[in-house]
């Protein structure tokens, strides 16, 4: 499980670019980003024969949080000081 230290480290040096800039899913566990993934799974699949824009909104949650969570897999589990929103 990853620490709130271990995900506000800053990235090594030479590290590539770092995805969702801000994004607040940053702040979030992996545990929460997996309930978000699952969560937003069943209400796209629930919304296929509705507005085309709510199901790709549902999908871009599951990605934005897939994301994160590929990131996090390959670069130690930390998110550069600063990601994640201040609220």
């Amino acid at each position: 499980m990853f620490t709130r230290l271990a995900i506000e480290q800053e990235p090594p040096k030479g590290a590539r670019g770092v995805p969702l800039r801000g994004h607040p899913y940053w702040t979030k566990s992996p545990e929460e980003l997996r309930f978000i993934m699952k969560d937003a799974k069943d209400a796209a699949d629930a919304n296929r024969d509705g507005d085309p824009k709510v199901e790709g909104k549902y999908l871009d949650q599951m990605n934005d949080a897939a994301t994160i969570l590929y990131y996090r897999k390959n670069h130690g589990g930390y998110a550069p000081a600063g990601y994640g929103s201040s609220r």
